[in-house]
């Protein structure tokens, strides 16, 4: 196994000291790094467990080679910033470090979730403020020596002052004096320091590929991260409901677009100009999701229970911008048939193959996306459901399916399940329509009238629910939704195999 060529150093530093460190700009959060997304009871979390003396885990830094540049973004505000001071990448420990940093600034000005004040009263954290609590102070003037000092002296002449202050003074002192453990990476590619990264933390998030790739395809003079690129492209397919769509499926069809192979890992990230392919693999995911949305009855990435079954997607409708209907016919037989069968669930080697052979469908070489569509056995729900499963995800768009032919839907957008009974595939039911949560409860519990059909129900299935008689309603609608999967099958030239 090759040596990774970077020196690794443990080392313990002042939290105060750091601080000093990420206000001269020497320690700076890379462009790679995602946003700041902490929430404010996780920032209580962290100032609790340094007043405790708890540990609050290593900081990651990476003092990249001379040779590499790159833009770094204000750790308050994440915004693109000039940093020309910049010694070290925080690798991890950003979130800890924004939420230490900005919760102790003076600034005024700063994000609400940064201004924590400590109630010395009560003794505890608090974002609660009040003007008229004298001893509700705000943190980062206890943190500030010389805030402190003023505040104290202002207030020495109150009831029980010095209790109050020694106990201010008791937070600065845990504060100011609290250690924090660094691991140190000098030198190495950002590829190399990934590597070190995951396994140094690999309870940690490591840095995903699409942030390696953003890293180095950043371009100074255009002034814009590749991530801001990626978020355009996401958003033109929120009218789809794709708009949460991985980065990781986004970057495999741009090295799909590059002529690399399905589901290669890619050493030479650098060697793939990425931004150079965006603008085509979003005309074509545009057209992917539309066909899955208006086709498919797919209408989020959590109905597709094989992200990666989005590439040759992508791909086909490189090659057919405008599919003929024949054409559309047999996609549509491909996506509910690799979902039903599970058959996208192999190995990488026989995922290659399937991908390999639609891609001559794509290209127009044969006429079938699939080697073969063997029949198959007969629906059964014997599984326990959960979302993002392919027999989950191929039983949710038959009652899309269902849904969407009785009755009016306006808004064509999954919202999430309604549950009649947990757990059981046929105690569920994909809300698709806005109204649709509130036309189910109140028919359900102030039994109104309305289309049964729509909702794979019967009037007598309603009746048991009412009668708590669960077992012979997930018995009777079981064979109801098993119907419907058959007819959705041989809708699509998917044939039953003779029992």
């Amino acid at each position: 196994m090759r040596n990774i060529g970077i020196n690794i150093k443990a080392d313990r530093e002042y939290f105060h000291e750091i601080l000093n460190h990420i206000a001269s700009g020497k320690y700076a959060v890379p462009v790679f790094q995602r946003d700041f997304v902490w929430s404010r009871s996780q920032i209580i979390d962290l100032f609790d467990s340094i007043l405790n003396g708890y540990p609050i885990g290593t900081i990651l830094l990476w003092k990249p080679p001379a040779d590499e540049t790159f833009r770094y973004k204000d750790i308050l505000s994440d915004r693109l910033t000039e940093n020309h001071n910049a010694e070290y990448c925080i690798l991890d420990g950003r979130q800890r470090l924004t939420a230490f940093y900005g919760c102790v600034s003076p600034d005024e000005n700063k994000k609400d979730d940064f201004c924590l004040y400590y109630d010395l009263e009560k003794e505890e954290l608090t974002y609660t403020y009040s003007r008229y609590k004298k001893w509700l102070w705000r943190l980062s003037d206890i943190f500030d020596t010389f805030a402190l000092l003023k505040k104290s002296q202002l207030l020495l002449g109150e009831q029980d002052a010095q209790t109050y202050i020694d106990r201010a003074r008791k937070i600065n002192s845990d504060l100011q004096q609290y250690v924090v453990g660094e691991i140190i990476i000098n030198d190495g590619s950002l590829e190399e320091a990934q590597v070190a990264f995951t396994r140094l933390n690999s309870k940690g998030t490591p840095i995903s590929d699409w942030d390696m790739v953003q890293a180095l395809s950043y371009d100074s003079e255009d002034d814009r991260a590749l991530n801001e690129s990626l978020n355009e492209l996401r958003q033109s397919l929120q009218p789809c409901g794709f708009q949460d769509i991985k980065e990781d499926e986004i970057l495999a069809c741009c090295y799909k677009y590059a002529g690399r192979k399905y589901l290669e890992k890619v050493k030479d990230l650098e060697k793939v100009e990425v931004k150079s392919y965006l603008d085509d693999v979003g005309r074509d995911l545009r057209l992917a999701t539309r066909f899955l949305h208006d086709e498919c009855f797919i209408f989020s990435p959590r109905l597709f229970p094989y992200a990666k079954q989005i590439v040759p997607l992508c791909y086909f409708f490189k090659c057919n911008a405008s599919p003929t209907e024949e054409q559309k016919r047999e996609l549509k037989r491909w996506v509910l048939y690799t979902i039903y069968t599970q058959q996208l669930a192999g190995s990488l080697t026989v995922l290659r193959q399937i991908f390999e052979r639609f891609d001559e469908f794509a290209e127009g070489q044969i006429d079938t996306a699939n080697d073969e569509y063997k029949p198959v056995e007969l629906p059964r729900l014997d599984f326990s459901f959960s979302t993002g499963t392919a027999k989950s995800s191929f039983l949710l768009l038959t009652m899309i399916r269902q849904r969407l032919r009785h009755g009016d839907v306006t808004g064509r957008m999954y919202i999430g399940n309604y549950t009649f009974v947990t757990k059981d595939p046929a105690g569920v039911m994909p809300l698709v329509d806005a109204n649709d949560y509130q036309l189910l409860r109140g028919a359900l519990r102030e039994r109104r009238p309305f289309d049964y059909n729509a909702f794979c129900l019967t009037e007598e299935m309603v009746n048991l629910l009412s009668d708590k008689d669960y077992d012979t309603f997930l018995s009777q609608r079981a064979v109801l939704l098993c119907q419907k999967e058959e007819e959705l099958l041989i809708e699509h030239g998917i044939t039953i195999e003779n029992n």
